[in-house]
């Protein structure tokens, strides 16, 4: 899984350069806040269900779990769209010169969780090898696209469809060998799902939500805020500091996902161990990344994808401390869920968005610039993560202390 994950930021980042001069900030900006607006549901669109079938032991109950997460998708991904569409109708969200921003968030969060739920049943069954193969695939057909659109006459949706094409590539890789899950198991399996896991999606949906709120929430505002350009240049920088996350985080919080719930069914092992020893890994990880960063990322930047991302390079150093207390948190925060802490899971993720909420206001009321304002939004992010990695080895240490 960390070589698929290491394939893919290698064709990422071979191709930044090119596509850095093929399409403008504000393209990026506009690609930016698409995906951070279905980022910001495509977590909570399955209803957590796809976690549940980690935990289930027969396939059947499985099953459920997975049409559940499905119907609910589609459900709340269309939902979401006429929502958006409303706001910009009643003005509240400017969508004018992007009328067809409604429809592209939609089919993200479809594919987005889609993209999700396959990928939780490969892990489910193992399938190590599929997942990094996957991952590659869908690294090579989203730049092939968007490479192709922008030669072909830099048109400004090049890097959405291209995302999407990606992602379908994606599902589809995975689908043959999951769907023996897909099998529709009728629907008292279905009720008798929202019966024995309905913490799921009473408690674990809305905590995703209000997780990726606060997540999501420093983009999308300081986007807003500021215009599509702005948003565009930390779109660039989110996704360079973003690279050891994607590349690492990602492929042990899919370990994390698979191993820990195994113990957990088999009711066998401990887990503060393995807990303290990939904390110190990526501990270790995260502060040379956030060195490399904070030192190169304002000369390399502006010389690999061109100078009119001086600024990128610049919030590259901001967001360096960040994305390196996030590298430690996002994987370990795996424990939180599997572990169905549910109360402490709310309220980490409430404090999440208070702290955010707080230095969003402070950052308006103090009338900051730009870069000011990321500091210190990205700041408060920072503290939330901290919290809840602290959190997490206090769980696993009490659940390894319980008879």
């Amino acid at each position: 899984m960390l070589g698929g994950g290491a394939g893919a930021q290698v064709v990422s980042i071979a191709v930044l350069p090119l596509l850095s001069r093929l399409y403008s900030p504000s393209d990026f900006g506009y690609f930016a806040l698409v995906v951070a607006l279905a980022s910001l549901v495509a977590p909570t669109a399955t209803l957590r269900f796809e976690s549940a079938a980690m935990l289930t032991h027969e396939v059947r109950r499985t099953r459920g779990l997975v049409w559940n997460a499905l119907l609910a998708t589609v459900l709340v991904a269309v939902i979401y769209g006429i929502v958006l569409q409303l706001l910009g109708i009643l003005n509240i969200l400017d969508i004018a010169e992007r009328p067809l921003l409604p429809i592209w968030v939609t089919s993200s969060v479809m594919l987005m969780a889609f993209f999700a739920v396959f990928s939780q049943l490969s892990l489910r069954d193992r399938k190590y090898a599929l997942v990094g193969k996957r991952t590659i695939l869908r690294s090579v057909s989203t730049a092939v696209v968007q490479i192709s659109l922008g030669v072909g006459g830099r048109f400004d949706a090049g890097l959405l469809i291209g995302n999407a094409a990606g992602q379908f590539v994606g599902v589809s890789a995975m689908y043959a060998h999951v769907r023996k899950y897909t099998v529709f198991p009728g629907w008292a399996e279905m009720r008798a799902s929202w019966s024995n896991y309905w913490r799921f999606p009473a408690v674990f949906a809305p905590s995703a939500l209000l997780n990726s709120a606060g997540l999501q929430a420093p983009l999308l505002v300081l986007t807003f805020m500021f215009g599509l350009d702005a948003g565009g240049q930390l779109g660039m920088a989110e996704r360079v500091v973003g690279i050891p996350l994607t590349l690492i985080g990602g492929a042990v919080s899919q370990v994390i996902d698979a191993e820990v719930s195994r113990v957990i069914r088999e009711k066998s092992g401990h887990l503060t161990n393995g807990y303290v020893r990939t904390s110190l890994a990526l501990g270790g990880l995260g502060l040379i990344s956030a060195a490399a960063f904070g030192l190169l990322g304002p000369i390399i930047l502006p010389a690999v994808l061109g100078e009119e991302w001086q600024v990128a390079g610049e919030l590259v150093q901001i967001l360096a401390i960040t994305s390196a207390i996030r590298l430690l948190a996002s994987p370990l925060s795996k424990y939180i869920l599997l572990l169905q802490a549910y109360l402490a899971n709310i309220i980490l993720d409430v404090s999440r968005i208070v702290l955010v909420a707080t230095s969003i206001a402070a950052a308006s009321i103090l009338g900051l610039n730009f870069s000011a304002a990321a500091w210190l939004i990205y700041s408060a992010l920072s503290a939330t993560y901290l919290l809840t990695w602290i959190y997490g080895l206090f769980l696993v240490r009490a659940r390894d202390n319980t008879p």
